[in-house]
């Protein structure tokens, strides 16, 4: 995990801003499963608005990189779309 994942991480929420997104929390006792947009990115962290409750949330690029949260996008997880883009 080195500055050149967390820049391709960066570049490809960028461009999906706006796209539907699953997000996976992994929680000390339980994981959360949220639907919701991602609607902004900024240089440390991105926002997604919560489909059923409105509610924006805030998360940061290194939190996906280690696993800790994890999104899918129309069903693929993001690692593997920054895969294909790498190609």
């Amino acid at each position: 995990m080195g500055k050149d994942n967390l820049m391709l991480l960066k570049e490809k929420l960028e461009k999906l801003e706006g796209t539907h997104v699953k997000i996976y929390e992994k929680c000390k006792r339980k994981n959360i499963i949220l639907k919701g947009t991602l609607i902004k990115t900024y240089p440390n962290m991105f926002l997604i608005i919560i489909d059923k409750t409105n509610e924006k949330r805030s998360y940061r690029y290194i939190d996906v990189l280690t696993e800790q949260v994890q999104l899918e996008i129309d069903n693929k997880p993001i690692k593997e779309l920054i895969k294909e883009d790498v190609r």
